[in-house]
């Protein structure tokens, strides 16, 4: 008889333990759909800030300034090139970027201020 209570015991935990590890996927789930909406609006937010700034002379100096300085794209670091290029319609991040890392290094907000911005271009 104990033996049979020590197994139904067993049995209860495994489906406990089971319960809580389905409950922590349809967490991870419902945070991750919470994140792919947030990043939705920022990549919206981020596309009418290039929109506004299309006109300009500037526009390429322009919108990495902006873009880098975002909060929202500070999140992004591992897709932030591959942003860039679908917002800006670059071929490839130099086309347009100077060194990678400085932008890695601005977004993680250790390099700052207009010395550090790249040489003007014009469209």
């Amino acid at each position: 008889m104990a033996r049979m209570s020590q197994r139904i015991d067993e049995q209860a935990e495994c489906l406990d333990m089971a319960e809580r590890r389905i409950t922590d996927i349809k967490d991870k789930w419902a945070a991750s759909a919470k994140t792919e909406r947030q990043l939705e609006k920022s990549i919206s937010a981020l596309q009418a800030k290039v929109k506004e700034l299309e006109g300009h002379s500037q526009w390429n100096h322009l919108c990495i300034i902006s873009l880098v300085e975002s909060s929202a794209i500070g999140k992004m670091e591992s897709s932030v090139e591959h942003l860039l290029i679908e917002l800006l319609g670059c071929e490839t991040f130099s086309d347009i970027f100077w060194s990678r890392g400085l932008i890695i290094r601005w977004l993680h907000g250790s390099c700052r201020g207009p010395a550090l911005a790249p040489p003007l271009r014009d469209s």
